[in-house]
């Protein structure tokens, strides 16, 4: 369908099935406003498709331009499906499927409505922004060529993995059995945002700041910092030690914290391989105990300080300059 004169609406009551639908204006938008589409490719050509309800059956969807999604669902079936566009903003409704990727030229914005599949993919040329709404997926994928700010809303999976040049966690929740994140700069994390995570792989840079008092962790590895690494946890779920480990040598200084929470769980910290930091590595546990097991090494090239109830060290702690 083309419309040269105006915008094109698939109102309530409308259907459209085949095996592919075109729907192409001369610079005014696409309005799915409660009509259905069935398709195996919705391929649109205007300034924006602008989805404010009814059902969308389709593997693929792209727009030339913007994609707006304020209501209504999004399927793209049982295989690999797609949303793509120039920019993306999802702001109610739901997108779902089971391969899916949601690909943006430039920039993804999610203030509201729900992404539920099984292997969820988010990828932006420059930014993704979540202010709110949900991710839901066995493995969720956040990629984006510039920065990664999650403002609101939750990210929930069983595997998440982010990567950026900047990863910003200011407010919100990412929640998983296992969460990496690689960042070229920095991986900044505000006082709100809660981290819940048994697994924590990390790499970055610049510095890694995951300090909040939410966080609720379990094992964390670091892989690469190029600057300062602050982890943070109160874990209230279970009596788990918080194990750190450094699989390369962290350019800056080491903190991690465990902070006393009122669960009436007590979690440890403990040091199963290595601790390896060009500065002072300290570690501080406000509830129980700090574990060095046999054979695990602490070396920092400037102090070490340990603060703990009770500190049991069966490995090695090499400080260049002080350890306390």
């Amino acid at each position: 369908i083309t419309n040269e004169e105006a915008a094109i609406n698939v109102a309530q009551g409308a259907t459209m099935e085949g095996a592919s639908v075109s729907l192409t204006t001369n610079g005014n938008n696409v309005v799915i406003d409660g009509g259905n589409i069935t398709t195996n490719m919705l391929d649109v050509n205007a300034a924006q498709l602008n989805v404010n309800g009814g059902t969308i059956n389709a593997t693929r969807v792209e727009a030339d331009h913007a994609m707006t999604l304020s209501g209504g669902t999004v399927d793209t079936g049982d295989g690999t499906g797609m949303l793509k566009a120039a920019t993306i903003s999802l702001t109610g409704g739901q997108v779902k499927g089971t391969n899916l990727t949601i690909y943006a030229n430039t920039n993804y914005a999610q203030s509201g409505g729900i992404i539920e599949a099984t292997t969820a993919t988010v990828e932006a040329g420059q930014n993704i922004n979540l202010t709110g709404g949900k991710v839901q997926a066995n493995t969720a994928n956040l990629n984006a060529n510039d920065d990664i700010t999650i403002a609101g809303g939750e990210v929930q999976a069983t595997t998440a993995t982010l990567t950026a040049d900047i990863i910003a966690l200011t407010n919100g929740a990412l929640v998983a059995d296992e969460v990496e994140m690689e960042a070229s700069g920095d991986i900044n994390e505000a006082a709100g945002f809660a981290l819940d995570a048994s697994k924590l792989i990390v790499s970055a840079n610049n510095d890694i700041k995951l300090d909040s008092k939410s966080n609720q962790l379990e094992r964390v590895n670091v892989k690469q910092a190029g600057k300062n690494v602050l982890i943070g946890s109160a874990n209230g779920k279970n009596d788990e030690d918080l194990r750190i480990n450094t699989a390369n040598k962290v350019a800056g200084d080491l903190r991690v914290t465990n902070y006393k929470e009122n669960s009436g769980y007590n979690n440890a910290i403990k040091v199963p391989i290595q601790l390896y930091a060009g500065g002072s590595i300290t570690l501080t546990n406000e509830e129980a105990s700090i574990k060095v097991t046999q054979d695990a090494t602490i070396n920092a090239d400037a102090n070490v300080v340990l603060n703990a109830s009770d500190i049991v060290v069966a490995g090695t702690v090499t400080a260049h300059d002080v350890a306390t």
